[in-house]
């Protein structure tokens, strides 16, 4: 990678995450952003595209207090 290239982002986000993926700034700072959710997708992205960066926002469950 070259240092003052922009970069392919894949995005793996989660519908219960509080980000909001849809902002412009990934557009801004990224050649090309792949946003999708769902593991299936992903390595189906990830196989046929060249991506410098793999960002997942997974939400995890709080643990229950018994």
């Amino acid at each position: 990678m070259i240092k003052d290239q922009k970069w392919n982002l894949l995005f793996i986000e989660d519908e219960r995450s509080m980000f909001d993926s849809d902002t412009k700034v990934f557009e801004q700072l990224f050649k090309k952003v792949d946003k999708i959710s769902g593991r299936e997708e992903a390595l189906k992205l990830f196989e046929h595209n060249q991506y410098d960066i793999v960002l997942s926002d997974l939400s995890v469950e709080p643990e229950e207090v018994a």
